[in-house]
């Protein structure tokens, strides 16, 4: 009944409410926002480009602004016009959309203009993703009416990040046995959290910086520790002396709070729908496990804890379980 009757709108050159997707996409390479006043103003434009630059009575569209990049997160916006049913009721809709193997989670967000309902989801782009251009099909559900198909396109583009060198305690580098069964089972503990999301969104509009500080390392850069290549940077190094307040970046609650081997005293927000803020090498703890915390909660002072060759605040993000930029978490969540 709904897709016939959006195919005769569509014919009649009337209001369309069928999909038609589009694409925005700008690379965040060398993204730096030292302040809030910047952060603000790149929030204001990248909603100005999403709303802009698409029809609110077209079903959805991709809004990747920057996170389009291998580790990066993209934003996907949808606007369903009332007049496909559920009475105009938001919590009456829901969507259904799969991208780069993982189940996307769409929660309520504000439209564009009056009889338009809006919804997004962040989408993880796993970090070796090639340069590709991705279909995303988009199920729009409203009980007693038949489900509207419609299809989003994601562009991902080729990512280059640089490789730093650092020195620091060689038992980070190349544990001992028992340090390694420590990592072990560590990593299985941070399983078990990052699989535990709450179900429902926990933060409420855009997430801020945890200090007020500039960065000194960025996410993606390739790291050699002591003459060996680790891995990846898997987050956003502030410079931050020791004892410098950790603030909450969003609302969440407190999925883990304590000492981790490469990490040091860590604390672990969740907020909600497979969303995770991650703060590390901290030298006190000042939140307990399982609170739920408002956007500025203290968590905890700066430190070296862990591997860190100097004080610092790492900032990390754990989307959908992958580790994600969180330059991009900051631009585009809302």
């Amino acid at each position: 009944m709904m897709e016939k009757f959006l195919s005769k709108r569509f014919k009649r050159g009337g209001p369309v409410a069928v999909a038609m997707v589009f694409i925005a996409s700008c690379k965040t390479a060398g993204f730096h926002a030292d302040s809030s006043a910047e952060l603000k103003l790149w929030r204001q434009q990248d909603l100005a480009a999403s709303e802009g630059a698409i029809d609110p009575m077209k079903a959805v569209a991709v809004f990747s602004a920057g996170g389009t990049q291998g580790g990066g997160i993209a934003r996907l916006d949808a606007w369903v016009p009332a007049a496909v049913g559920c009475e105009g009721a938001q919590s009456a809709i829901s969507l259904e959309a799969d991208a780069l193997g993982r189940r996307l989670r769409f929660y309520p967000a504000g439209s564009p203009r009056a009889g338009v309902l809006g919804f997004s989801a962040l989408v993880p782009i796993p970090f070796e993703t090639p340069a590709s251009e991705i279909t995303v099909p988009v199920r729009i559900l409203c009980v007693g009416r038949q489900p509207l198909h419609v299809e989003a396109r994601l562009v991902v583009t080729t990512a280059s990040y640089p490789s730093e060198t650092l020195t620091v305690d060689p038992r980070h580098v190349t544990p001992d046995a028992q340090s390694l069964k420590r990592i072990r089972l560590e990593k299985k503990r941070l399983g078990a959290v990052y699989r535990a999301s709450v179900g429902r969104r926990l933060w409420n509009g855009p997430f801020d910086h945890p200090v007020s500080s500039i960065p000194t390392s960025e996410f993606g850069i390739r790291r050699v520790f002591n003459g060996q290549m680790q891995s990846f940077h898997q987050g956003k190094d502030y410079r931050a002396p020791e004892g410098t307040p950790v603030l909450a970046a969003g609302a969440g609650r407190v999925a883990f709070a304590g000492d981790l081997y490469m990490t040091g005293n860590t604390v672990i927000l969740d907020h909600g729908l497979g969303l995770f803020t991650i703060y590390a090498h901290l030298s006190a703890l000042k939140v307990e496990e399982g609170k739920e915390v408002p956007k500025g909660t203290l968590l905890g002072l700066s430190g070296m804890t862990g591997r860190a060759s100097g004080p610092h605040l790492h900032f990390g993000v754990n989307l959908s379980g992958l580790k994600v930029d969180p330059n991009d978490l900051l631009r585009v969540a809302r």
